[in-house]
């Protein structure tokens, strides 16, 4: 007979997929595995914690005991099949290629996303029964309750995942994810980047803070970096000497691991970002005084990462506190390819060198901002390129062709006085010289 133990002081709830907490009669506190099999049939193991243990010792023991109990069941009960739900796939072998391939923080996205979203609807289904269909009335119903067109294109990413993984595992035929008009077309987000006055705004409040901010604040501007990418900066990827900064990690945050610091989003990600002179000042002062670990860090042991969310949350309250604008991380990022291609013209793959973009689309389409003021000038230029010179009419009430100023170097097109008319509203009289 199964020892049974004393229920600690609050008994601890870790609200896990198909683990159950129970509190029998006597105070025990036992803790329920259940689980079906790819034929229907439902598996249950019940589990007595030791009095000792802390809640996260629980937590551990659980993951570690219901991965052993899902083991047991699925090679008691033969491999995997088109009867097996989408739950049960995702669970047992989606998740487990999906650890090796990308990183951990984007297996926690994948996990919560899909269980937000799918677990209870879609997932309960049979892997193999899945129409086409029978996706897009997912959506819908996804749709009606509020979900955005982005959103409902990250969970078909998801999802299309999940199907082309068992495709390869040779569990059903077809990829039913796969095709247009499934899930609603993702519109290119408006997002939104800093003007020039809002940055020299920006660089006047940064004078007002302390050296920490307004370094960090001052990199992320001139470099483009991500939040999480100068969070991670470690003085071993920082060369005062050349003054250039190398980009090797990110900081990442999940509930089971913490913060922790993970490889960078992609391979592209990889890469070394040149000092302006005023930052490469500015960590040199830094260095004086700690020379190892973390540039960013507010413990006194520099091996201590600051947390990732601490960045955004400062920086909205920069902003209340100075009266500007909204500002967040992303927004400073985007501001850099902004300036530099509306007003400067950079090329785009030095844009995306200097941004870690895998694919120079997202630099061109998520990451320059076009306001008002650029449409107007590039409509004005095209209005002037392709504007008709004014024909002069003499005393003698004959058309003169205008001269031909094309061998002139000096050759230009001015507007005149603009005088209403009351016809058209306006009138813009030209003249051309040369």
């Amino acid at each position: 007979m199964a020892r049974k133990t004393k229920a600690p002081e609050g008994p601890y709830d870790p609200h896990m997929e198909n683990v159950i907490m129970k509190i029998l009669a006597d105070g025990t506190v036992v803790y329920r595995l259940r689980r079906k099999d790819v034929d229907g049939k439902e598996h249950s193991k019940v589990l007595h914690p030791k009095p000792e243990m802390t809640n996260d010792e629980i937590l551990q023991w659980l993951l570690a005991e219901r991965k052993k109990f899902y083991d047991s069941v699925s090679m008691s009960h033969g491999d995997l099949g088109p009867k097996t739900t989408l739950n049960d796939y995702f669970d047992t072998m989606f998740v487990r290629k999906k650890r090796m391939q990308v990183r951990e923080k984007t297996v926690f996205d994948y996990i919560a996303i899909y269980g937000r979203h799918v677990r209870d609807d879609l997932g309960r289904r049979q892997i193999g029964s899945v129409t086409k269909l029978d996706l897009m009335e997912f959506y819908k119903r996804l749709s009606d309750k509020g979900l955005g067109d982005s959103t409902i294109q990250s969970i078909h990413r998801i999802v299309r995942g999940v199907f082309s993984s068992a495709l390869d595992d040779e569990i059903i035929g077809k990829n039913v994810a796969v095709g247009r008009g499934i899930a609603p077309r993702m519109k290119v987000p408006d997002g939104k980047a800093m003007s020039e006055d809002d940055v020299l705004r920006f660089q006047e409040c940064l004078q007002m803070e302390t050296p920490f901010w307004r370094t960090l604040y001052s990199l992320m501007l001139h470099t483009g970096c991500r939040r999480s990418e100068i969070a991670a900066l470690r003085w071993e990827n920082v060369d005062l000497v050349e003054g250039t900064i190398y980009i090797r990690h990110s900081l990442v945050y999940t509930p089971k691991l913490g913060v922790i610091l993970d490889d960078t989003k992609s391979e592209m990600s990889n890469r070394s970002i040149p000092l302006m002179h005023d930052d490469r000042m500015a960590l040199y002062e830094m260095y004086e005084h700690c020379n190892r670990g973390f540039v960013f860090t507010f413990s006194e042991d520099p091996e201590k990462p600051m947390f990732p969310d601490t960045i955004s949350r400062h920086l909205s309250e920069l902003c209340k506190k100075y009266s500007i604008a909204h500002i967040t991380p992303h927004m400073i990022r985007r501001t850099l390819p902004t300036i530099l291609i509306t007003k400067y013209n950079v090329d785009p793959k030095t844009l995306q060198s200097i941004l870690g973009h895998s694919n120079i689309s997202t630099t061109l389409g998520y990451y320059t901002m076009v306001d008002d003021k650029q449409r107007r000038k590039a409509l004005e230029l095209y209005g002037d390129a392709i504007r008709q010179p004014e024909i002069v009419t003499d005393s003698t009430g004959e058309d003169n062709e205008p001269k031909d100023c094309t061998e002139s170097q000096n050759s230009k097109i001015e507007i005149g006085q603009i005088a209403r008319s009351e016809d058209l509203g306006f009138n813009v009289t030209m003249k051309r010289t040369c």
